[in-house]
């Protein structure tokens, strides 16, 4: 995420980042009219897998807090999965083999 500081001093910015009960938080400071990144982990616990069937999104809120101060919100939906590729089986999504159906049409 980056949080761009449009002000004409430079700004200390609490982070609030919050996902099915797991939360996480974090102090940074943007200098006057430039960017910073910030990076953050969180753990789901028991994550429901996103597939084609069960699609199961979660919501990730982040919150920015100026002197205490709520001065923007962000809600971000997503979906968690595995997936990989087998040379000899093909893809797999969660652990499971899929095929992917498509055509290969080319004006050659």
């Amino acid at each position: 995420m980056t949080v761009r500081n449009a002000g004409v001093d430079a700004a200390a910015i609490h982070v609030e980042n919050r996902v099915d009960g797991s939360e996480s938080a974090s102090e940074i400071t943007v200098a006057a009219g430039s960017e910073a990144s910030v990076g953050r982990s969180l753990v789901v616990p028991h994550p429901h897998l996103w597939s084609p069937e069960a699609p199961a999104l979660y919501r990730l809120e982040t919150r920015l807090f100026r002197e205490g101060t709520e001065i923007d919100r962000l809600e971000t939906p997503f979906g968690i999965r595995t997936i990989r590729f087998d040379a000899d089986t093909g893809f797999y999504l969660n652990g499971q083999n899929r095929k992917l159906k498509g055509v290969c049409l080319h004006d050659d």
